[in-house]
Protein backbone atom coordinates (compact mmCIF):
# COMPACT_ATOMS: atom_id res chain seq x y z
CA UNK A 1 0.00 0.00 0.00
CA UNK A 2 3.29 2.40 0.89
CA UNK A 3 4.45 1.83 -2.55
CA UNK A 4 1.24 2.03 -4.28
CA UNK A 5 -0.09 4.99 -2.99
CA UNK A 6 2.71 6.79 -2.67
CA UNK A 7 2.42 7.36 1.25
CA UNK A 8 5.61 7.13 3.38
CA UNK A 9 3.99 5.60 6.83
CA UNK A 10 5.14 5.35 10.22
CA UNK A 11 4.02 1.71 11.87
CA UNK A 12 3.25 1.87 15.96
CA UNK A 13 2.11 -1.09 18.18
CA UNK A 14 0.59 -0.15 21.34
CA UNK A 15 2.13 -0.16 24.39
CA UNK A 16 -0.02 -0.80 27.70
CA UNK A 17 -3.08 -1.73 28.04
CA UNK A 18 -6.69 -1.93 26.67
CA UNK A 19 -5.58 -1.65 22.94
CA UNK A 20 -6.43 -3.78 19.80
CA UNK A 21 -3.42 -4.95 17.80
CA UNK A 22 0.01 -5.75 19.23
CA UNK A 23 0.74 -4.97 22.64
CA UNK A 24 3.57 -4.50 24.43
CA UNK A 25 4.14 -4.83 27.87
CA UNK A 26 7.01 -3.89 29.68
CA UNK A 27 10.61 -2.97 28.61
CA UNK A 28 12.00 -6.28 26.81
CA UNK A 29 9.18 -6.13 24.60
CA UNK A 30 9.61 -2.76 23.29
CA UNK A 31 13.59 -3.91 22.69
CA UNK A 32 12.34 -6.81 20.74
CA UNK A 33 9.95 -5.31 19.05
CA UNK A 34 12.39 -2.69 17.78
CA UNK A 35 14.77 -5.00 16.63
CA UNK A 36 12.08 -6.55 15.08
CA UNK A 37 11.16 -3.40 13.07
CA UNK A 38 14.58 -0.98 12.84
CA UNK A 39 15.26 -2.32 9.12
CA UNK A 40 12.41 -1.59 7.81
CA UNK A 41 11.78 1.55 5.54
CA UNK A 42 9.10 2.46 7.59
CA UNK A 43 9.28 5.22 10.39
CA UNK A 44 8.47 3.39 13.94
CA UNK A 45 6.93 4.80 16.39
CA UNK A 46 4.86 3.59 19.80
CA UNK A 47 1.53 4.62 20.89
CA UNK A 48 0.56 4.80 24.31
CA UNK A 49 -2.05 3.18 25.61
CA UNK A 50 -4.43 3.54 28.72
CA UNK A 51 -3.47 6.11 31.39
CA UNK A 52 -0.65 3.73 33.06
CA UNK A 53 2.14 3.47 30.01
CA UNK A 54 3.88 5.87 31.47
CA UNK A 55 4.61 4.01 34.33
CA UNK A 56 4.90 0.80 32.68
CA UNK A 57 7.55 1.25 30.50
CA UNK A 58 11.17 3.49 30.96
CA UNK A 59 12.43 6.60 29.11
CA UNK A 60 15.46 5.24 27.75
CA UNK A 61 13.17 2.42 26.13
CA UNK A 62 10.45 4.42 24.49
CA UNK A 63 13.75 6.67 23.42
CA UNK A 64 14.74 4.36 21.02
CA UNK A 65 11.69 4.75 18.74
CA UNK A 66 11.65 7.79 16.47
CA UNK A 67 8.14 8.90 17.61
CA UNK A 68 5.20 8.43 20.67
CA UNK A 69 1.63 9.19 20.50
CA UNK A 70 -1.42 9.45 22.59
CA UNK A 71 -4.59 9.89 22.49
CA UNK A 72 -7.65 10.87 24.96
CA UNK A 73 -10.23 7.81 23.63
CA UNK A 74 -9.33 5.80 27.15
CA UNK A 75 -10.00 8.46 30.12
CA UNK A 76 -11.03 8.35 33.65
CA UNK A 77 -15.09 9.17 33.80
CA UNK A 78 -16.46 11.49 36.70
CA UNK A 79 -16.63 8.35 39.07
CA UNK A 80 -13.04 7.51 38.36
CA UNK A 81 -13.89 4.48 36.36
CA UNK A 82 -11.83 3.55 33.44
CA UNK A 83 -13.70 4.85 30.33
CA UNK A 84 -12.53 3.73 26.73
CA UNK A 85 -15.00 5.97 25.45
CA UNK A 86 -14.64 4.58 22.06
CA UNK A 87 -16.84 1.47 23.62
CA UNK A 88 -20.58 2.49 24.16
CA UNK A 89 -20.99 -0.03 26.76
CA UNK A 90 -17.78 1.88 28.94
CA UNK A 91 -19.49 5.39 28.68
CA UNK A 92 -21.86 6.17 32.14
CA UNK A 93 -23.61 9.30 32.36
CA UNK A 94 -25.00 8.07 35.74
CA UNK A 95 -25.38 11.09 38.11
CA UNK A 96 -24.38 13.79 35.04
CA UNK A 97 -25.86 14.91 31.34
CA UNK A 98 -24.16 14.95 28.66
CA UNK A 99 -22.34 18.89 28.59
CA UNK A 100 -20.91 17.92 31.92
CA UNK A 101 -19.54 14.30 30.66
CA UNK A 102 -17.85 16.51 27.69
CA UNK A 103 -16.47 18.91 30.34
CA UNK A 104 -14.79 15.55 31.93
CA UNK A 105 -13.29 14.31 28.10
CA UNK A 106 -11.84 17.93 27.96
CA UNK A 107 -10.72 18.07 31.56
CA UNK A 108 -9.26 14.93 30.91
CA UNK A 109 -7.40 15.36 27.65
CA UNK A 110 -5.68 18.56 29.05
CA UNK A 111 -4.55 16.33 31.73
CA UNK A 112 -2.82 13.78 29.43
CA UNK A 113 -1.50 16.16 27.06
CA UNK A 114 -0.02 18.15 29.72
CA UNK A 115 1.80 14.74 31.96
CA UNK A 116 2.06 12.19 29.23
CA UNK A 117 5.82 12.26 27.06
CA UNK A 118 3.61 11.82 23.97
CA UNK A 119 4.97 14.17 20.27
CA UNK A 120 1.42 13.84 18.67
CA UNK A 121 -2.10 13.79 19.86
CA UNK A 122 -3.62 10.85 17.97
CA UNK A 123 -7.56 10.37 17.25
CA UNK A 124 -8.05 14.28 18.38
CA UNK A 125 -11.20 15.24 19.40
CA UNK A 126 -12.99 12.02 19.55
CA UNK A 127 -16.65 12.07 21.44
CA UNK A 128 -18.42 8.83 21.98
CA UNK A 129 -20.71 7.47 19.84
CA UNK A 130 -24.08 9.19 20.76
CA UNK A 131 -22.43 12.66 21.27
CA UNK A 132 -20.99 12.71 17.48
CA UNK A 133 -24.01 13.87 15.85
CA UNK A 134 -23.27 17.41 17.67
CA UNK A 135 -19.79 17.22 17.32
CA UNK A 136 -20.04 21.00 16.59
CA UNK A 137 -22.26 21.98 19.86
CA UNK A 138 -19.95 20.01 22.17
CA UNK A 139 -16.62 21.32 20.78
CA UNK A 140 -17.16 24.98 21.56
CA UNK A 141 -14.42 27.76 20.85
CA UNK A 142 -13.67 27.72 25.17
CA UNK A 143 -13.01 24.16 25.03
CA UNK A 144 -11.06 24.16 22.00
CA UNK A 145 -8.86 26.78 23.16
CA UNK A 146 -8.42 24.64 26.42
CA UNK A 147 -6.89 21.69 24.39
CA UNK A 148 -4.86 23.98 22.17
CA UNK A 149 -3.36 25.73 24.23
CA UNK A 150 -1.32 22.80 26.00
CA UNK A 151 -0.43 21.56 22.42
CA UNK A 152 1.30 24.62 21.81
CA UNK A 153 2.71 24.85 25.15
CA UNK A 154 4.14 21.36 24.99
CA UNK A 155 4.74 21.55 21.34
CA UNK A 156 2.64 18.41 20.49
CA UNK A 157 1.66 17.84 16.81
CA UNK A 158 -2.42 17.34 15.93
CA UNK A 159 -3.28 14.41 14.02
CA UNK A 160 -5.58 15.04 11.00
CA UNK A 161 -7.33 11.61 11.40
CA UNK A 162 -9.03 10.35 7.96
CA UNK A 163 -11.28 7.13 9.54
CA UNK A 164 -13.10 9.67 11.45
CA UNK A 165 -12.85 12.92 9.64
CA UNK A 166 -11.53 14.77 13.06
CA UNK A 167 -10.83 17.40 13.99
CA UNK A 168 -13.06 19.69 12.40
CA UNK A 169 -11.58 22.03 9.29
CA UNK A 170 -12.79 24.95 11.95
CA UNK A 171 -10.06 23.33 14.70
CA UNK A 172 -7.23 22.51 12.01
CA UNK A 173 -7.67 25.90 11.20
CA UNK A 174 -7.44 27.60 14.12
CA UNK A 175 -4.52 24.62 15.24
CA UNK A 176 -2.89 26.00 11.87
CA UNK A 177 -3.43 29.73 13.29
CA UNK A 178 -1.10 29.07 16.14
CA UNK A 179 1.73 27.31 14.73
CA UNK A 180 0.68 23.98 15.82
CA UNK A 181 1.99 21.47 13.76
CA UNK A 182 0.38 18.51 11.73
CA UNK A 183 0.59 15.01 10.92
CA UNK A 184 -1.62 12.88 9.39
CA UNK A 185 -2.34 9.21 9.83
CA UNK A 186 -5.27 7.09 11.46
CA UNK A 187 -5.60 3.87 13.55
CA UNK A 188 -5.51 0.28 12.48
CA UNK A 189 -9.75 -0.85 13.02
CA UNK A 190 -9.01 -2.52 9.66
CA UNK A 191 -7.05 -2.62 6.54
CA UNK A 192 -9.13 0.18 4.68
CA UNK A 193 -6.90 2.60 5.05
CA UNK A 194 -7.68 5.05 2.56
CA UNK A 195 -5.70 7.35 0.39
CA UNK A 196 -5.90 10.59 3.22
CA UNK A 197 -8.59 12.06 2.03
CA UNK A 198 -9.88 14.00 4.77
CA UNK A 199 -6.01 15.25 5.24
CA UNK A 200 -6.08 16.15 1.32
CA UNK A 201 -9.52 18.36 2.04
CA UNK A 202 -8.06 19.94 5.07
CA UNK A 203 -4.67 20.37 3.28
CA UNK A 204 -6.57 22.36 0.34
CA UNK A 205 -8.90 24.03 3.25
CA UNK A 206 -6.95 25.51 5.74
CA UNK A 207 -3.90 26.12 2.95
CA UNK A 208 -1.51 23.50 5.00
CA UNK A 209 2.00 23.25 3.65
CA UNK A 210 5.23 21.59 4.14
CA UNK A 211 6.50 23.85 7.11
CA UNK A 212 2.89 22.92 8.81
CA UNK A 213 3.77 19.25 8.91
CA UNK A 214 5.68 17.48 12.00
CA UNK A 215 9.06 15.43 11.77
CA UNK A 216 10.50 13.47 14.30
CA UNK A 217 13.09 15.99 14.48
CA UNK A 218 11.88 18.30 16.08
CA UNK A 219 10.48 16.31 19.05
CA UNK A 220 11.38 17.93 22.78
CA UNK A 221 9.84 14.30 24.55
CA UNK A 222 13.58 13.55 25.21
CA UNK A 223 13.89 16.89 27.12
CA UNK A 224 10.47 17.25 28.84
CA UNK A 225 10.32 15.62 32.26
CA UNK A 226 7.72 12.18 32.56
CA UNK A 227 5.26 12.63 35.40
CA UNK A 228 4.24 9.21 36.75
CA UNK A 229 0.78 8.36 37.75
CA UNK A 230 -2.26 5.83 37.98
CA UNK A 231 -5.35 7.81 37.96
CA UNK A 232 -6.63 11.58 38.01
CA UNK A 233 -8.43 12.65 40.85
Amino acid sequence: MSMNYGINYGVAPNAGEGGVGRMLANDEEVYEYYEEVKPLPFLCGVQGEGRKWTSTFSKEALGTFDYLFTDAMTIMDHKNRNSRIYRAEEVHYDGINKEQYMEQIVDQTVKILTNEPADIFANPTYLPEDMQADYDKYWTDERINRVLNVMQEQQIALEINPRYRIPSIKIIQMAKERGIKFVFGTNNVDANFGKLEYCIEAIKECGITAQDIWFPSMSIRHTRPVIIYNTFN
